[in-house]
């Protein structure tokens, strides 16, 4: 197990500083600006420095900062921007190195979680090594001043602790992890299937924390939603508001949309984050051996539930298909096991030069220059391309996937040493 441990944090180390290095690099030490704040960054950086992010310092006059003027859901993240502020460096280089940390703990619990499941460390790190380069996890290094590298931390370490069967460390990151995103929240209720007392307990002091946390951040002067729905008089309004529109900011809630015209952008968007990867899913599924597929299937497929839930009620899709690491990274390491057991030693190297491309396409770095990358990420099929390989991988371990769904014992043959 130590030596596991030792080795997963060499190679999560290894892949930050390739992230890190073909993606922009890390910014100045005291860096307290940007020059444009992608996604919500302005947020959560406002967060971190506790005054309005803006490329010009502060004029004298400007109103005191306040956490509970931040607009929601954000103002209820608190923990990544706390954590970043006790750091003495500016904002900007405190929260993304927050984020970096946060990806190297996450990839130490997904190769220990593979290791779990019976899976070689080789094959569990080309696994993670594949997902690495993907349209979901990648842009954390070019935009690394949210909370995305803290929750795949997070899910990353209920994932581990699910595998090992132990409570405590899975209830500590759920309940840490409310603080940081919401995503916690629906992963917690899953320890019910192992122990519904337990399970019942711990998702009942989520959601007490929930809810202090809001009345305790509730901004009751301005023309806050939290304040509205907590009166009684506003309560109905606000519930028929939210099953009509949905929460602010969903870019694909039914009840907004309706005939749902929409739903081909929402398929288009989910196609993006994963590509072919989502072809690899169900085939990785029957691969692995049943006691694999019983320690990590229930909180593998909530994942996916709830990244696909998320969807409706955010603007930005492909962050919230971050949550999906750990599926991929298992997907991957289980087709990659079955591969080597038939020796398709062809078949793994045009895999890995598929990786490669992704890793080269998903988006401008310093592989390709923007001017080539342009041309390139609209020209070649990634997709397509990739969801052929998985196709004819699939017919290359036919009677694998036929044995898993004929024998009710069977387990994947491994390579004779």
């Amino acid at each position: 197990m130590t030596r596991d441990f030792w080795w997963a944090a060499l190679v999560a180390f290894a892949l930050v500083a390739i992230g890190i290095t073909t993606h922009g690099g890390a910014p100045p030490v005291n860096q307290a600006y940007l020059t444009s704040y992608p996604s919500d960054s302005d947020v959560y950086l406002s967060m971190v420095a506790h005054r309005e992010m803006r490329t010009t310092p502060p004029a004298p006059d400007d109103p005191p900062w306040q956490l509970s003027k931040i607009r929601l859901p954000f103002r209820y993240r608190l923990l990544v921007p706390w954590l970043a502020s006790l750091l003495p460096f500016g904002p900007v280089f405190s929260l993304a190195l927050v984020n970096w940390t946060s990806l190297a703990g996450a990839y130490v619990f997904l190769l220990l979680t593979c290791r779990r499941l019976g899976l070689s460390f080789l094959v569990s790190a080309c696994g993670l090594a594949i997902a690495f380069t993907f349209v979901s996890h990648l842009p954390i290094y070019s935009e690394p001043w949210l909370t995305d590298g803290f929750i795949l931390l997070v899910v990353s370490g209920m994932t581990y602790a699910f595998a090992i069967d132990t409570f405590w460390v899975f209830a500590g990151w759920g309940l840490v992890g409310l603080f940081a995103r919401e995503v916690p929240a629906v992963l917690l209720p899953i320890w019910c299937v192992r122990d519904i007392k337990r399970g019942t307990a711990v998702t009942a002091i989520a959601i007490v924390a929930i809810i202090v946390m809001r009345l305790l951040l509730v901004d009751h002067v301005g023309p806050d939603p939290d304040a509205v729905a907590m009166n009684p008089s506003g309560l109905l309004h606000a519930t028929v508001h939210l099953v009509r529109k949905g929460p602010s900011g969903a870019s694909f809630w039914p009840g907004q949309y309706w005939p749902p015209h929409h739903l081909r952008q929402l398929v288009t968007d989910v196609e993006y984050c994963w590509g072919w990867a989502f072809a690899i899913l169900p085939i990785a599924w029957l691969l692995l051996p049943r006691d694999a597929a019983a320690r990590v299937g229930p909180i593998l497929l909530t994942l996916m539930v709830a990244a696909f839930g998320m969807s409706l009620i955010a603007t930005d899709v492909p962050r919230e298909f971050i949550v999906l690491l750990p599926v991929v990274v298992v997907a991957f390491a289980a087709v990659i096991t079955a591969l080597a057991a038939r020796q398709r030693v062809a078949w793994l190297a045009l895999l890995a030069g598929l990786a490669a491309a992704q890793f080269c396409l998903t988006e401008s770095n310093v592989v390709l220059r923007q001017e080539t990358w342009d041309v390139w990420s609209t020209r070649v099929p990634l997709i397509k391309i990739g969801v052929a390989w998985a196709v004819v991988a699939a017919f290359l371990l036919r009677s694998e996937l036929a044995g898993r769904v004929t024998s009710p014992g069977y387990t994947p043959p491994r390579r004779a040493r």
